[in-house]
């Protein structure tokens, strides 16, 4: 766990690049996605969310290739949307996209 200047906790997520046969899974790339994606698709998103996933967005943006720094609050905003995420592909590959993103709570 690393403290900011401010206090505030940070969470470290790795970014890791894995081969799905012919195709990459991107976790910076995925990570994206999933915030772009209202929790809820059929209903859209609401201002909160807009705003908690906008913030995580930016970091991101502002992130090297490798890994990301995020605060708390952020970081549960994250979880929040690999949970609610619907995924297309079932593969061990996403499996484990999933497990590191939910793991680095249990981690930091």
């Amino acid at each position: 766990m690393n403290a900011s200047l401010f206090g505030a906790y940070m969470k470290t997520i790795t970014f890791r690049k894995v081969q799905m046969g012919e195709n990459t899974l991107d976790y910076k790339t995925q990570l994206i996605g999933i915030m772009q994606t209202p929790s809820d698709p059929q209903r859209g998103a609401g201002i909160e969310e807009v705003r908690k996933s906008v913030r995580v967005l930016d970091t991101l943006d502002k992130a090297g290739d490798d890994q990301v720094e995020l605060e708390d609050a952020d970081y549960v905003h994250v979880v929040e949307k690999i949970k609610a995420a619907r995924y297309l592909v079932l593969t061990k590959e996403v499996l484990q996209f999933i497990d590191d993103m939910l793991a680095t709570s249990k981690e930091n």
